[in-house]
């Protein structure tokens, strides 16, 4: 029997959509034996393994160094998903810029350390009084930071940062998030940021309900995916309303460890096995 290690980390925040258990009986019926393990417990045999998914590795950006070490190992690297090249590629957000290029939409975006002169002039360039700045490599909300024109607090960070006019859209629409499979669109979700808040994020109470794409939207983001990698085992595309009231504007896609939110769809823990299973076998 095929024995897969889903990989997790130690402290998990309980209000997170962490369900990747559920994937586990339909494995078995696909004859493949998974057992949840810790990424960096110190006394673990990987070789004991046949393959290896990320799934809830959220303390990753924490320890991204020896991350790297793990997923590159000789004894991990052809045998994990997603896999390394993809993970590497994807830490990044200026990704994000690529997919600009490639003719999708994204929030408009400079990429600079924080500072007086840096912030005055994104607010002239994107002519708005609200901005938000983001860490490239980070996970979830940490490290972003809301800029009000005016305001006596001016952060600084030496780092670069992504920078973006606000969206208001995600207070009163929220985001939306698409997941797929071997490329396949799977299901979606409607995240609602509670009130007084912008992040969508369910640790900080946002409301999930699922939601279905119409046939355009489902095609746009599979596009943008494959414009990133035809290879991924599992991915998800996080979208915003445009100004004109479209889901367009591609906040992420999500190739690391994204929550797939596989409580929304009752099918969806059977047909993320069931990709697996098409992976692993061949």
């Amino acid at each position: 029997m095929i024995k897969i290690a889903i990989l997790t980390c130690n402290e998990i925040d309980p209000l997170a959509c962490n369900d990747d258990h559920q994937i586990i009986p339909y494995l078995q019926d696909q004859g493949i034996e998974a057992v949840v393990k810790v990424w960096n417990s110190p006394n673990e045999n990987w070789q004991d393994f046949d393959f290896l998914i990320i799934r809830s590795t959220w303390d990753y950006c924490e320890n991204i160094s020896e991350f790297n070490k793990f997923i590159k190992s000789d004894e991990i690297k052809n045998k994990i998903f997603n896999s390394p090249d993809i993970v590497l590629n994807n830490y990044n957000k200026s990704y994000l810029l690529e997919l600009e290029k490639n003719h999708f939409e994204i929030i408009p975006t400079t990429i600079s350390p924080l500072n007086e002169s840096v912030i005055k002039s994104s607010f002239e360039k994107f002519n708005t009084t609200k901005l938000i700045a983001k860490p490239l490599v980070g996970a979830g909300a940490s490290g972003i930071t809301v800029l009000e024109e005016g305001s006596l607090s001016i952060p600084k960070s030496e780092q670069e940062m992504m920078i973006q006019p606000f969206q208001e859209s995600i207070v009163s629409d929220g985001e939306v998030s698409l997941i797929f499979f071997n490329s396949r669109f799977s299901h979606g979700i409607l995240k609602l940021p509670k009130e007084g808040d912008f992040r969508s994020q369910e640790e900080f109470g946002s409301k999930i309900v699922s939601f279905t794409p119409d046939k355009e939207l489902e095609d746009y983001a599979r596009e943008a995916l494959l414009s990133m990698t035809k290879e991924s085992l599992y991915a998800r595309v996080d979208l915003l309303k445009n100004s004109e009231g479209h889901w367009r504007l591609i906040g992420e896609i999500e190739l690391i460890e994204p929550a797939l939110y596989l409580s929304f769809d009752q099918q969806s823990p059977e047909r993320f096995a069931k990709a697996i299973s098409k992976r692993v076998k061949g």
